[in-house]
């Protein structure tokens, strides 16, 4: 009876051993009549980091290599020497009275079927009045020679100025012939003149 009583006291302290310590299991040796112990440790597996979102950084502007200047984009410079065999042409009319090509007195221009005329000189002229090179013309390189047949009036002025011999370019013509008209020749001169206009660019 004391047999079954130990037994039933074994009992009911396990019971309760594992009733106030819900944490460990607890197992007895029944031959020995040992009570061992397991705690069990509860470990936490730590949630793996969230891959933090690299920062996206906007590629830098690429600079836009700066255009270099061509030769059609560079401005026609303003003023360009301008040489004529005979005389000089301007870029702005004035009252100038540049060197002309040297002349024999008496020369004949061959050009007009053999008519003794005269080419200009410049004991010819009190006034001459250069022509203006046209812009147009020598941004297109135009160039070329004129020649007029120039009229002198009575009072010095010329009455008439034709074209004998073109330059190719009406407006080279045009600007000879508006020039050669403010001329003042001297008096006594011949009643009729070549004039020559060379238009050339350096």
């Amino acid at each position: 009876m004391a047999r079954w009583t130990i037994f039933f006291v074994l009992s009911v302290m396990i019971h309760l051993s594992v009733f106030f310590l819900p944490s460990k299991f607890v197992t007895t040796d029944m031959a020995g009549s040992r009570l061992i112990s397991v705690d069990l440790e509860t470990y936490s597996v730590p949630l793996s980091e969230k891959a933090t979102p690299g920062v996206e950084t906007s590629p830098l502007p690429k600079k836009t290599p700066q255009k270099a200047l061509s030769a059609e984009n560079k401005p026609f410079p303003d003023a360009v020497p301008i040489e004529t065999g005979s005389f000089k042409a301007f870029e702005e009319p004035g009252n100038m009275d540049p060197q002309p090509e040297v002349v024999a007195p008496g020369a004949e221009n061959k050009s007009l079927g053999g008519l003794a005329v005269p080419l200009v000189t410049d004991a010819d002229t009190v006034r001459r009045v250069g022509p203006v090179y046209p812009l147009a013309s020598r941004r297109k390189g135009e160039e070329g020679e004129v020649r007029l047949l120039v009229g002198v009036g009575k009072n010095g002025r010329a009455a008439s100025v034709e074209v004998v011999q073109t330059s190719g370019y009406p407006a080279l013509d045009d600007s000879a012939v508006y020039a050669v008209r403010r001329w003042l020749f001297a008096p006594g001169s011949p009643e009729k003149v070549i004039v020559p206009v060379i238009f050339i660019l350096e």
